[in-house]
């Protein structure tokens, strides 16, 4: 390939990568990104689409630099490596209609995002499945990016089979991690790594602590190699292939490796999608597709999900403890105060909101005990120490006492048909029942 001049002249010039774009169209973008002038026009030429003609038209400035490449300006460039789950087993090979999905093929190709997406003449043997790829959830994955309005490159470094043992650090090409590195090198980086790992460890019965230490050697080397990459480990499942023993000593590694400090992050927890240890090798195409769609709703969640926010605004207190117990999204601000929010927690999947602005005295204590699905919200706005109302938005109990507060409460409302009742002036506090529902039986003093 060679270039076009004009009379203002072209300047160094960056790489040039052979355009070939495995029969799909490729747009090509060009910036001059050292000069203050913009580049006003360019044309490629016709003959036999050989030649590139670059014009910097009626600017006096010159091209500084200019770089070809077929990879995608994307919003995330996702690798995913491991094991056969990585590059899919489904019976069924899965769609997706996004427009704006890629895929780096295994032979270093843009083309567009199809299963099987981890197959054909792989660049490195090492990571070849000889025609084993089937059905991913890549597919469904993809779609649910491109409906939030994200474009995406998938990269895929998989091999089946194998276990965290088989990729320990190298710099060789015939290593699995060698191979994985050059090819997300090649792929321009990589935004996002989710790691499928474990299955086969659970099979050949590695221990807690082994899987632990080569998955922390792992990470540690991609966050090295990818510094900007975020790293995801997924949790696998119980399954047939492998004892319960050996696979909870699997889980409860993964635990201990997305509470530990080597950078990783929490992926999604697979138990329950499917009873083998490949996620939609059913034989029937409906619940393929269902078991695959759930793996990528809950990578979905894990990976691209809302994040967890803590926020102590201009205040010199920190938010000193929050404690999630399963995956909720919570968001926790002390805005405008002195006082700090000592401890929050959730003990079920709840939507908490708790405020309280312009106020001098802080909540010191909320609690959600219910397993059930509840919305607590409490506000104190504007007033000395009072709670203007307090809804609850199910049939429940509700226990309110003034914790030693000159204050009162001056409104309760239930959603439902309720009655409250007042207890006598010094016998106990009063209650909020839903109307014919008699207080439960338990054993003490309701407050």
């Amino acid at each position: 390939m060679s270039f076009g001049v004009n009379s203002f002249g072209v300047g160094s010039f960056g790489s040039l990568a052979e355009v070939s774009g495995g029969g799909s169209s490729v747009t090509l973008t060009i910036q001059d990104t050292a000069q203050s002038q913009t580049l006003e026009a360019f044309s490629l030429s016709s003959n036999g689409a050989s030649d590139l003609g670059i014009q910097d038209v009626s600017q006096a400035q010159s091209i500084a630099n200019a770089t070809l490449s077929i990879i995608p300006a994307v919003d995330f460039k996702v690798a995913i490596l491991g094991d056969s789950n990585a590059s899919g087993r489904g019976s069924f090979s899965q769609t997706n209609s996004a427009s704006n999905a890629w895929l780096y093929d295994v032979s270093g190709n843009i083309v567009t995002l199809a299963d099987p997406w981890d197959s054909g003449s792989d660049t490195y043997s090492v990571l070849s499945d000889s025609g084993s790829a089937g059905g991913s959830y890549v597919q469904h994955l993809a779609d649910l990016l491109s409906a939030a309005g994200k474009s995406t490159l998938w990269i895929p470094a998989n091999k089946g089979g194998t276990k965290a043992s088989d990729w320990a650090y190298s710099t060789n090409t015939t290593t699995c991690y060698g191979a994985m590195k050059a090819r997300i090198d090649a792929a321009g980086g990589a935004d996002v790594i989710i790691i499928h790992l474990g299955a086969n460890d659970a099979i050949s019965a590695v221990s807690q602590a082994t899987f632990t230490s080569q998955m922390n050697a792992i990470i540690g080397h991609l966050v090295t190699d990818f510094p900007t990459a975020k790293i995801y480990l997924q949790k696998i499942h119980h399954n047939s292939s492998a004892t319960t023993t050996n696979i909870d000593n699997i889980r409860a590694a993964v635990d201990d490796i997305w509470n530990g400090s080597s950078g990783c992050r929490r992926g999604a927890d697979l138990e329950g999608i499917s009873t083998g240890v490949h996620y939609g090798q059913t034989g029937n195409t409906t619940t393929c597709t269902a078991e695959l769609n759930e793996v990528a709703l809950r990578t979905f969640n894990a990976v691209f999900g809302a994040d967890l926010v803590v926020q102590d605004v201009g205040q010199a207190q920190a938010v000193s403890s929050v404690t999630l117990a399963i995956e909720a999204v919570l968001n926790v601000a002390d805005i405008g105060q002195s006082q700090s929010i000592d401890a929050i927690s959730l003990s079920a999947a709840t939507t908490l909101s708790i405020s309280d602005l312009f106020q001098d005295g802080m909540l010191e204590n909320v609690s959600i005990y219910d397993d059930s699905s509840l919305n607590l919200q409490i506000f104190s706005v504007a007033q000395m120490q009072e709670i203007d109302s307090i809804a609850l938005s199910s049939s429940a109990w509700l226990s309110i006492s003034g914790m030693g507060q000159a204050s009162q409460i001056s409104h309760v409302a239930l959603s439902l048909p309720g009655q409250f009742v007042r207890a006598p002036a010094g016998s106990g506090p009063s209650i909020i029942r839903p109307v014919g529902q008699r207080p439960p039986n338990t054993g003490g003093q309701r407050i």
